[in-house]
């Protein structure tokens, strides 16, 4: 199998969250790459929900030399809903834009 030129990659990085009472649990898709991560983390433990995504973005920094935007799902309800708008604030001054689709 031929390796893509970093022409052809879009550079997204992508999130999916599932916020559990007790465990957060991310997926991640970085660009140039067949597989995916699984990331574990506590609860509401939005700091390590950045660093995660933080470490995302200079791993393809550096593979790619471009910078990553993210694209993230995570449920409406429990904690997804409500934490939202605190994620919102970090995570747009990064370069991520949110969407909510009901």
């Amino acid at each position: 199998m031929q390796k893509p030129s970093t022409i052809d990659i879009d550079p997204v990085i992508y999130l999916a969250i599932e916020l559990s009472a007790s465990t957060w649990l991310v997926v991640s898709k970085i660009p140039a790459t067949e597989k995916t991560g699984l990331h574990r983390m506590e609860a509401g433990d939005s700091q390590a929900l950045l660093t995660l995504i933080a470490d995302l973005r200079k791993k393809v920094a550096a593979k790619l030399g471009v910078e990553a935007s993210i694209m993230s799902c995570f449920e409406a309800g429990r904690d997804g809903f409500w934490r939202a708008p605190r994620r919102r604030v970090s995570l747009v001054e990064g370069g991520s834009t949110r969407r909510v689709v009901d």
